[in-house]
């Protein structure tokens, strides 16, 4: 990389730790975002609760229709990167294929194809004249070299409202860029996703590996972050396929320009608790969080399926996931047809929850005996219920960070799965109060009129967006600026988050 553009990322302020000034004595100033319970940002203490993700629901016509197989597809199509253009009421989505060829440096040669819906469910492949197959003088094919990679590595990126139209879609590709020898990372840009164009000074970097690729933003820090397998490992490498296979964990570079880059830098590695490794990893940039979605396929038993789970961030450097590793989107039963891998590809939200596309395959990778199948699947959450606070019927308590006010209602995102409790005193329940600054070391006490007493319950079904009430009131206008804690208690239900805002 540049040595300007090293010494100017070495010279980034990072944004100070929330934890120097909380600890100090300063409350933590939350504005009006979505708080999420994922760890201990937000949450002080809690009891008899225990962290769930989702629950994340399969679409019951999985795997997706993506219509008749192309002269050109190799195998069964995935729809690898899906977004909506809201400008053309169409799904997109963009799928690799490849082909062996004699004298080409890994022996195959990968292209890039287009498909589209109206639904997001029900996709076809309409033909255009860009790229020639054969005989086939119109295909679906929108990334192609006779010979060589072509391939989307990295997502594609929309930007509805672009100053430039014709780079409303951006994404990154793996080729060998006309002047080049050897496969380089690139970046393309599309006006409508269909005709895809390098752009001006297109190289990230010389040198791609066959590992994900997963690209984000991040605002506070005004840097690009490309989140790959790192090239540098603790185990010397004997030959690049090896019994333990040392450079299946995450790095990550950054860039300001996407043209100079630093160095990858190891950020996720698997622990003492996995039995697998990080084969791939999707990062998106959700609110203020990062969500990391990781395949982790067991190499050492190559028998097990490959399986996806969820980590987080609130830098996208410091990674954090739940100690009982729960997958994001469960398998498949054996025999059906993503028993064998699932590996998150898109998120795309939709009214009160969030789409989510994913790729399955049958039998794990290294199975030879039976077929292999791959499709695309389509699941569902609930929006913000990545992970929520659960408490049984014998209910339990979560206490939040001490906050500054600064709104005059309050909601909260909760469900429950019971419908008919088998008695009142087992119904979902959530009910919360809040609390006084602390005088010395006291226990914090309840601000008048605000304890659990005085709070109306809430008798939990479904309700993303529910507010909370005190004697049949949600105005908390009169603590407006004051510090205080919020104590939940919940009984047989979840708790996602909680955000407060202006009425």
């Amino acid at each position: 990389m540049k040595t300007s553009e090293a010494q100017d990322l070495q010279s980034t302020s990072f944004p100070r730790d929330w934890r120097e000034r909380y600890f100090a004595g300063e409350p933590l100033r939350l504005g009006t975002e979505v708080q999420f319970l994922f760890d201990d940002y937000a949450v002080e203490d809690r009891y008899g609760l225990h962290r769930v993700v989702g629950p994340v629901r399969k679409h019951a016509g999985n795997p997706l229709d993506t219509g008749p197989a192309l002269p050109w597809e190799s195998y069964q199509p995935v729809l690898q990167d899906v977004i909506y253009d809201p400008e053309e009421r169409l799904y997109k989505a963009w799928y690799g294929t490849m082909r062996w060829q004699e004298g080409v440096e890994t022996g195959y040669s990968y292209s890039t194809c287009y498909a589209e819906s109206v639904d997001g469910i029900t996709w076809k492949k309409p033909l255009f004249d860009f790229f020639a197959w054969d005989e086939h003088d119109k295909t679906n094919l929108v990334l192609h070299k006779e010979k060589g990679c072509a391939a989307f590595k990295g997502g594609v990126y929309f930007e509805p409202s672009a100053a430039d139209p014709n780079r409303r879609f951006m994404a990154l590709a793996k080729m060998v860029p006309p002047g080049e020898r050897v496969r380089c990372m690139v970046r393309v840009e599309s006006g409508d996703g269909r005709q895809w164009r390098l752009a001006p000074e297109p190289i990230l970097f010389r040198g791609a590996s066959d590992g994900s690729y997963s690209l984000v933003h991040n605002p506070e820090l005004n840097v690009w972050m490309l989140y790959r397998r790192p090239p540098t490992h603790a185990l010397k490498k004997v030959d690049f396929y090896q019994q333990a296979n040392d450079k299946r964990h995450v790095s990550v570079s950054l860039s300001r320009d996407m043209t100079t880059w630093s160095h990858p830098r190891a950020l996720a590695m698997p622990d003492e608790i996995d039995v697998a490794d990080i084969d791939s990893v999707n990062v998106i940039r959700y609110g203020s969080m990062y969500l990391g979605f990781i395949g982790l396929m067991p190499n050492s038993s190559p028998d097990l399926p490959k399986h996806t789970e969820l980590m987080w961030s609130r830098d996208g450097f410091v990674w954090e996931r739940l100690p009982d590793r729960p997958p994001f989107i469960a398998n498949g039963a054996p025999g059906e047809w993503d028993a064998g891998s699932i590996s998150f590809g898109t998120m795309i939200p939709a009214a009160d929850q969030l789409r989510l596309y994913y790729i399955g395959v049958n039998v794990p990778q290294h199975e030879k005996r039976l077929p292999r199948i791959r499709g695309t699947g389509l699941a569902d959450i609930g929006t913000d219920r990545w992970i929520g606070q659960q408490a049984g019927p014998e209910g339990g308590y979560l206490l939040t960070r001490q906050f500054i006010l600064e709104g005059d209602q309050l909601e909260i995102n909760c469900r429950s799965p019971i419908q008919r409790p088998p008695s009142p005193e087992l119904a979902p329940l959530i009910r919360a109060e809040l609390l006084q600054q602390p005088q010395e070391h006291n226990p914090a006490t309840p601000y008048p009129g605000f304890s659990m007493e005085e709070c109306d319950p809430i008798m939990v079904t479904d309700n993303p967006r529910q507010a909370l009430t005190w004697n049949g009131s949600p105005d908390l206008s009169s603590l407006r600026g004051k510090p205080i804690y919020i104590r939940f208690y919940v009984r047989s239900a979840t708790l996602y988050t909680f955000r407060v805002r202006n009425g």
